[in-house]
This record gives structure tokens, sequence and C-alpha cells, in this order.
């Protein structure tokens, strides 16, 4: 008999493969296998299993369906496992709400006086050129957070970095006579 669907129960099943009509098939996996194919030269070396630890206790059907009675046919396996996914979800939502240090302004500019490097600049062709952060100063690493950020740029230990952008980084820097050619924000806002 072939599976006709994506679960494994004597009838049809719920969408999470629950809940089947006649409940599980049961028996010895491989074996049954070999036997229901023996005619075709089948041989079953390894068997994998694919599985989640949903384990549901039978309830009695003329039981009142309320979700505390739901919640308490779980097993202990699979209420943990139930736990370890919602604190994973909680953390993804705490994380989703999380300022996020990932704007930049890339300057382009001239110097009246020093060279571009004790800005925290590289020259290109004609022009200096730095990235900056809000703060006016030359981004440090990917991100524009005070102190480390994961790896999205967001939930930085202590904020991101403030300031006027161009007009901190002229301030900071005016001895040198900073004069502003051309300014990039990413992203865009």
């Amino acid at each position: 008999m072939a599976k006709t669907s994506a679960f494994c129960g004597q009838g049809a099943c719920n969408i999470f493969g629950c809940n089947c009509d006649g409940g599980c098939r049961t028996g010895d996996w491989s074996r049954s296998f070999k036997q229901r194919n023996k005619n075709y030269g089948i041989d079953v070396s390894t068997v994998s299993w694919i599985a989640f630890p949903i384990y549901v206790q039978p309830i009695n059907k003329s039981s009142s369906r309320d979700f505390s009675q739901f919640l308490y046919h779980f097993t202990i396996e699979t209420k943990l496992f139930l736990l370890l996914i919602g604190m994973c979800c909680l953390t993804i939502v705490r994380q989703a709400r999380a300022e996020c240090c990932t704007s930049f302004e890339e300057v382009t500019f001239g110097m009246e006086r020093g060279i571009c490097e004790a800005v925290g600049g590289n020259l290109d062709d004609t022009a200096c050129q730095v990235i900056i952060c809000a703060d006016g100063v030359a981004r440090k690493g990917a991100y524009c957070g005070r102190s480390p950020c994961n790896i999205f740029g967001c939930n930085c230990d202590g904020g991101c970095l403030t300031g006027d952008w161009s007009e901190s980084f002229m301030e900071k820097y005016r001895q040198y006579g900073i004069k502003i050619i051309d300014i990039s924000r990413s992203p865009y806002f």
C-alpha cells in the first residue's frame, strides 16, 4: 500500500499530520516495505527517520475541546518543543523591533590644509572620500553603532551614533578647511 499523503496516518490527517482518522500506521517500517516490494528486488540497507517531536496522547472524542484540555494531552516533550519554538519566535520579534545602525554617508570633499587620512578619508583621483556615521567621524567597522551590533547591524549595545552627519564632520574638522563636494546617504531616508 503506497503512502498517499504527506503523513503516515491510517486515514486523513490535519495539516500538521496529527489527529489522523484511524490513528498512525504501525509496524516495522523497513521490513514491511521490503515484504511489500520483494518482487521488485528492493534492498533496504539504511533507514532514515524524519520526524518532529510532536506526540499527542489519545483524546476522548466525547470530551470538550477547550484549549486547556487540548494542551493537557500533549506530552512533556511536545510542550518543551513548542516552548522552544515560541522562544525563537519571540527572539525574532524582539530583534525585528530593534534599532538598526546601517545608515552612513559617503562624503566627497576637498581640504585647504592637511591630508585626507587626517580625517579618516582616502584620496580618490582629485578629491578626498570618507564614509561617516551620524557623529561626523569615519565609520569603523560595518555599522554605525556605539558598540558591537548583531550581524544585521541592529540591536547595537548603546544604540546608534548620533549627530548631524556631514555638518558634524565639517564642524569636527574645521581646522582642515573642509569643502564638501558631494554627499550620498545610504540607505536613503
